[in-house]
């Protein structure tokens, strides 16, 4: 079986999900808003909000 891990900040927000693979890093703005995913290779995925 494989292991999985999740990390959370204070606020409930998923901020590291540890796979076999690799670590995702989760990143957020101030309204709790997805910002950054930056996966196992280091490449970041940027998300943007309007509004």
């Amino acid at each position: 079986a494989e292991k999985l891990e999740f990390a959370y900040d204070l606020l409930g927000r998923l901020v590291k999900e540890t796979t076999p693979q690799g670590a995702l890093a989760y990143e957020y703005d101030p309204l709790s808003n997805l910002t950054t995913l930056t996966l196992p290779t280091g490449q970041h995925l940027n998300h943007l909000y309007y509004g």
